[in-house]
């Protein structure tokens, strides 16, 4: 992120920089709160099979539901959702009940 403006030049790039920021705050939480495994792995799942298959707005919504299983003070919550909101409108995707960051 520089400057509170979105780094990510594409969708594409935006997803894949969502991911990052929330992979790592997933596997800490997930350490400590093994429960979560199972519903985390399947967004990060579905995550990995929607964006290989370039469907963008499907990629999203795992994203969303893994930001939203996530607590806030496990990853970098404001960047994540800035970066969700930031590609939801490059994708016209309006219907994703997107936190505000």
């Amino acid at each position: 992120m520089t400057h509170g403006k979105i780094a990510s030049g594409s969708p594409q790039e935006g997803l894949d920089h969502a991911c990052q920021l929330i992979a790592s705050g997933s596997s800490v939480w997930v350490s400590h709160h093994p429960e979560a495994a199972v519903p985390m792995y399947q967004s990060l799942a579905g995550y990995v099979l929607f964006r290989y298959y370039n469907e963008l707005e499907l990629a999203l919504g795992c994203l969303v539901q893994l930001g939203r299983a996530c607590p806030p003070e496990s990853f970098p919550n404001r960047e994540f959702w800035r970066q969700i909101r930031w590609i939801a409108d490059a994708c016209k995707v309006h219907d994703l009940d997107i936190p505000e960051p």
